[in-house]
């Protein structure tokens, strides 16, 4: 299989054993869910995502954006989140430090044809924003029980 090692901050992925160990995460994930670390614009938005027996889930850092500056949209395979981030600086005011980013984002989730793509509910609170699928019921994992001979 061939995988490419994901958006990293720094040159960390460059080290052969993270490279090898990323590579590997990729292999794993890549039957369940691949996340593709894209930011099609400017602003960088931390985005984690899972999976467990209900569902698969994905979770974004959004302090100070309203719900009505989200998108969130499912072409074919593809989970996407755009959004934009304003802030507001006063009128005179003298900005001494400027860590917070400002503007359009834009996040990819590839999504497995295990997760029904019709069953999907998104929350924001308190900053954080989690979009979640549902496990279609054939994939759900099941116990199976050992009869005796």
């Amino acid at each position: 299989m061939n995988c490419q090692p994901r958006t990293v901050v720094g040159d960390v992925a460059s080290h052969p054993a993270i490279a090898q160990a990323i590579a590997e995460f990729d292999a794993v994930l890549g039957s369940i869910m691949r996340p593709r670390a894209t930011e099609a614009r400017g602003v960088r938005v931390p985005m984690a995502v899972w999976t467990d027996e209900g569902g698969a889930h994905v979770e974004l850092d959004l302090p100070g954006v309203p719900m009505d500056a989200i998108e969130i949209t499912i072409e074919r395979d593809v989970l996407t989140i755009k959004g934009n981030r304003v802030r507001m600086v006063p009128s005179g005011a003298e900005v001494a430090l400027d860590e917070l980013r400002a503007g359009e984002f834009e996040r990819h989730v590839r999504i497995s044809d295990s997760f029904d793509q019709e069953k999907v509910s998104a929350t924001l609170k308190d900053g954080v924003l989690r979009v979640s699928l549902e496990r279609k019921p054939q994939t759900q994992p099941r116990k199976v029980t050992i009869a005796a001979s």
